[in-house]
């Protein structure tokens, strides 16, 4: 389950560097044992494609690209 109460307003996506291109790291839980899943980073346009179609998206800072 995606949790769609964050919104991107509330992330300081600036703090990263280089000029917040990395984005942020993101920790990808199970919901039910809250065993760590996954850690990955998101940058403005990967949380808000998640937050859009449900499906956990990724910043692969060294493909410079999303993935998901």
């Amino acid at each position: 389950m995606i949790n769609n109460n964050i919104a991107s307003t509330q992330i300081d996506f600036g703090k990263t560097p280089p000029s917040g291109g990395w984005g942020v790291p993101v920790v990808i839980q199970d919901e039910q044992t809250l065993e760590v899943l996954m850690l990955g980073y998101m940058n403005t346009e990967a949380f808000e494609k998640t937050q859009k179609e449900g499906k956990v998206t990724f910043y692969s800072r060294s493909k410079n690209r999303l993935w998901t």
